[in-house]
């Protein structure tokens, strides 16, 4: 490219700062792009040959987005999917932790020292009971399957893959390092596994500064044996725990969108709770507000409606938990018992409470606003004395 640059300068087609522009434009992904284009245009599908470059540019785009690679894919000519699936499928991805991927990050953290702070996350995807043919291992795959870790049912079908990736926390990069298969794993033998992800992840060089799980039983009972201890007083709740060989401690953080979610279906399955105080907080003056809302024709300002008192057909949505336990549904609930009096609506003041309890605690852990003000603002030493106000107010 460089040379037709040049000649094209030199027959005094394009002036010096259109050449600049040539090649600063067709460089690196550019440039190479740009070459196996012309060399593949004319060239049978299977009789293509792709440089790395444009093979990693591929790859990474149908990661992303595979309906983006269509549409770039069918502009100019690049590796189909089943031939990216191919080249995929050469890294080593049986049950376990991938060495593959430890190697990598050890290798990208001497690059780039910012890229060796980061965070553990864990969670379990549901998968279908059934066993499959491994046709390049010689076996039947689907069951439990713990990888170099012995199981006790071998010939038990999985019913989960328990996923750990990590996440760079100061710099944008997540890696999956290994995945379990699992049926009703014990909140032990995840400790155990979560401190053999430490212990690697510590020998690639890197420092995981916290866990993040989602707010489940077994999740409870592998942070405690971890040395977590969660309780209802801020004073003697301890939220982390000794990094198994360096020395320094680990954090563990329940997932607020989960949490948030598992309040609301807390509450709409019970239909009433009583709190501390002995005041009830109850699901029925959510049906009361739609109702009123529905019959007036205008929202009291609040998103509340219908379809977030059917929650059970969207479990997976935040957006409607966070809408349905908001400080402007508590506003809208106590106007009515207190400015209009309505008599479906007295005895709110608990429902308030939790409701306003609730929206404050899920905007002081989910901001992301860095230059945010108030109880929003993110959690830092600076801010220390503003959000752990609010907290030991709560468990107060």
């Amino acid at each position: 490219m460089g040379d037709i640059i040049q000649e094209l300068q030199q027959k005094l087609l394009i002036c010096q700062d259109d050449a600049e522009l040539l090649s600063a434009k067709f460089d690196g992904v550019q440039l190479a792009i740009f070459r196996d284009t012309k060399n593949n245009v004319s060239c049978d599908p299977c009789g293509r040959r792709y440089v790395d470059v444009v093979k990693e540019f591929a790859t990474t785009l149908n990661y992303y987005s595979p309906k983006a690679y269509e549409y770039v894919r069918s502009i100019i000519p690049l590796p189909h999917p089943s031939l990216i699936r191919k080249w995929s499928s050469v890294v080593e991805c049986n049950p376990g932790f991938f060495k593959e991927s430890f190697e990598s990050l050890k290798k990208e953290a001497l690059l780039s020292p910012e890229k060796k702070d980061c965070c553990l996350i864990i969670d379990g995807m549901a998968i279908r009971k059934q066993t499959l043919w491994d046709s390049k291992n010689d076996k039947y795959v689907g069951f439990v399957d713990y990888g170099h870790i012995p199981t006790s049912k071998p010939d038990q079908y999985a019913s989960e893959a328990l996923v750990f990736v990590l996440v760079g926390a100061r710099s944008n990069w997540k890696c999956p390092i290994g995945y379990f298969l699992t049926d009703k794993m014990t909140g032990k033998m995840q400790a155990k596994l979560v401190q053999e992800a430490l212990i690697m992840a510590a020998e690639a060089g890197l420092r995981v500064y916290s866990v993040t799980a989602d707010g489940t039983s077994v999740n409870f009972t592998m942070f405690s044996e971890l040395g977590c201890k969660f309780t209802t007083s801020y004073e003697s709740m301890i939220t982390k725990f000794k990094h198994p060989t360096q020395n320094y401690f680990v954090y563990a953080i329940l997932d607020p969108c989960y949490m948030l979610k598992l309040a609301r279906n807390a509450l709409g399955h019970l239909g009433s709770i009583v709190d501390c105080e002995n005041n009830i907080i109850t699901w029925k003056l959510f049906s009361s507000l739609n109702k009123i809302q529905e019959c007036e024709g205008f929202q009291l300002a609040n998103k509340f409606s219908s379809r977030h008192l059917q929650f059970l057909k969207h479990k997976m949505n935040v957006q409607l938990a966070a809408q349905t336990l908001s400080s402007s549904v508590a506003d809208a609930i106590e106007f009515l018992d207190k400015s209009l009096k309505l008599k479906e609506f007295q005895n709110s003041i608990g429902t308030v409470k939790f409701i306003r309890i609730v929206d404050r605690l899920f905007d002081i852990l989910n901001s992301r606003n860095p230059i945010a003000k108030g109880f929003k603002q993110p959690l830092r030493p600076q801010s220390r004395n503003t959000w752990e106000e609010i907290l030991k107010h709560i468990f107060c």
